[in-house]
């Protein structure tokens, strides 16, 4: 039964994904629809918070009124926070794979965003290519033991020459993924630090399911502290495992100096999503709005390059994030925390993973049924001066809460904090 469930939900994905790429609206959407009923139990929520642009406008108008008599506190409270100190010249060397699923037939990893946003923070940077010893359920699954294991030797003696070469003061690995004997593992740790001091760190940008979870806390048993970056977890942050905020590549996402577009959207194409996408490319051709909304399979063929993808979110006036991919879970991504730093509008489906970092209709708007969604490309599109104060808002937040300067001086102030840091055991590797 699982496998006719899994086969019959990867065929109706193909078959929207034809659909979508064809705008065969007509067919699309309603079958989208019913699917996400079927796997995902839901229909788009019945109760709205807004059914109209002049409803949409005044909710706004009266939370940003809100806001504006919370300003006063707010810098009172800013002008007493204590400053960490500098990270200018620390010298951080990162581990991580570049490409999706290690393969360079995909697009790039976003792990790049944590490597030059401490670069543009003052770090001296190192890094090490781990695409052969990580996420190895992606990369020869079918190769033997001893193959695997000679690899790992291999890459590991790599590995501990650049780090020694480089002397770091912290060494910063992706860790979204399972630690077993085939990747790098308690024994690669043990190793490095018998040639460095440095402070070993990690970050999971996508712990936000209880297997996740059990991830992570796998990792803190031989690390000296490892991150996480989903807001609605921060919760979860205990020992040696914390919250920071997930960081944004200063180089890539900026403020535009003009918006040449009005809607954007590219990101993987799934049935949570796949509603929403058919309703928002219908509405803005209908409506005739200037657009990009496209979905690809993480494949660099069907996806735009980099700086593109860039270049539209600088340059649209809204994004839109679908924040669904369960019945339960609705985490954030990547699209939501680069907008903040373009000034760029976010449009994202109802999620209390982002509670704790931005505020409906003051850092974003928030749309949980297929026509609040057109009403807030509607409010992108004509509602410019109370969009502005929006963007203007999540602008200020980012650069006082979520720029490189101030999450590296948290992490480094975590990393060298012996009330938090783990003290390293000698863990064996499970098969």
């Amino acid at each position: 039964m699982i496998y006719i469930y899994r086969l019959l939900r990867g065929n109706i994905d193909l078959l929207l994904y034809f659909l979508f790429r064809n705008r065969v609206f007509w067919l699309g959407l309603p079958l989208a629809i019913i699917a996400r009923k079927f796997f995902l139990r839901e229909f788009f929520p019945t109760k709205r918070s807004y059914s109209s642009l002049g409803e949409l406008n005044k909710i706004v108008e009266d939370r940003l009124g809100v806001q504006a008599a919370l300003d006063l506190l707010n810098r009172l409270k800013v002008q007493g926070e204590s400053k960490p100190e500098s990270v200018l010249n620390k010298k951080v060397f990162f581990v991580y794979s570049p490409d999706i699923k290690n393969s360079k037939k995909n697009i790039g990893g976003n792990f790049i965003d944590w490597v030059n946003s401490a670069k543009y923070a003052g770090c001296k940077i190192g890094r090490f290519d781990a695409s052969k010893i990580s996420y190895l359920q992606f990369n020869n699954p079918e190769a033997s033991e001893s193959d695997n294991k000679k690899i790992l030797e291999v890459e590991t003696k790599k590995l501990l020459i650049k780090i020694s070469r480089f002397k770091p003061d912290l060494i910063f690995f992706d860790i979204n993924y399972a630690s077993s004997y085939r990747t790098i593992n308690s024994d690669t740790i043990r190793q490095i630090r018998l040639i460095t001091s440095a402070k070993i760190t990690g970050v999971a940008d996508d712990m936000y399911t209880e297997d996740g979870f059990k991830s992570i806390d796998s990792w803190a048993n031989f690390m000296d502290i490892c991150f996480f970056s989903a807001p609605g977890w921060s919760n979860r942050a205990i020992r040696n495992i914390l919250f920071v905020p997930y960081t944004i590549d200063p180089y890539r996402f900026y403020p535009a100096k003009k918006k040449k577009k009005n809607v954007f959207f590219s990101g993987v194409g799934n049935i949570p999503r796949y509603g929403y996408l058919f309703a928002a490319k219908k509405y803005c051709i209908k409506n005739n709005i200037n657009h990009y909304i496209e979905i690809h399979k993480r494949e660099r063929k069907f996806s735009l390059t980099r700086i593109k993808f860039d270049q539209y979110i600088r340059e649209s006036n809204a994004v839109i994030e679908i924040t669904a991919r369960s019945k339960k879970v609705r985490p954030t991504g990547g699209r939501t925390f680069n907008s903040l730093a373009c000034k760029t509008l976010i449009i994202m489906e109802k999620t209390k993973q982002v509670d704790i970092l931005l505020e409906p209709f003051v850092h974003y708007i928030p749309y949980d049924t297929k026509k609040e969604l057109e009403i807030a490309i509607q409010f992108s599109n004509e509602s410019t001066k109370l969009a502005n104060k929006i963007t203007n808002n999540s602008y200020e937040l980012y650069r006082r809460v979520l720029h490189g300067n101030k999450v590296w001086a948290q992490i480094f102030q975590f990393a060298f904090n012996k009330k938090i840091i783990n003290k390293p055991k000698n863990i064996k590797v499970k098969k």
